[in-house]
């Protein structure tokens, strides 16, 4: 029975061990933000993701190949082909690397896992 005030929620155990390990690998961080467990960091990923998923609405992910994607602006009424070239991550429509589109691209795992593979560095080098 859990805790007056909580539910509990049945994942498979494939996504349980990543879990635990994410927040092994990360506890030092997580420690600094007051997340001393790893429910406690399901929590503020899953609080995260229903916060995402209420406030999208302007982007969607209608197309992927290998070093593309095409996201369509509801708010534009267009479409973001972000490309990966050179290793970097380039929306064609802003014709730049730093705009919403390529944020809410960046937002997706799938295309953070294939811009690794391609040699994109996704992390500013520490000052």
């Amino acid at each position: 029975m859990p805790t007056r005030g909580y539910q509990t929620i049945t994942v498979k155990s494939t996504v349980y061990a990543k879990l635990v390990d994410a927040y092994e690998r990360k506890k030092r961080d997580l420690i600094m933000e007051d997340i001393r467990s790893y429910t406690g960091y399901a929590q503020s990923l899953l609080e995260r993701a229903i916060e995402q998923d209420a406030l999208e609405g302007r982007f969607e992910i209608i197309a992927r190949e290998d070093d593309k994607a095409v996201v369509k602006d509801y708010f534009r009424l267009k479409d973001a082909e972000i490309v990966i070239r050179g290793g970097k991550v380039f929306c064609r429509l802003d014709e730049t690397g730093d705009c919403d589109h390529v944020g809410f691209v960046l937002s997706d795992p799938a295309v953070v896992k294939r811009a690794k593979q391609l040699g994109v560095k996704l992390r500013k080098a520490a000052a």
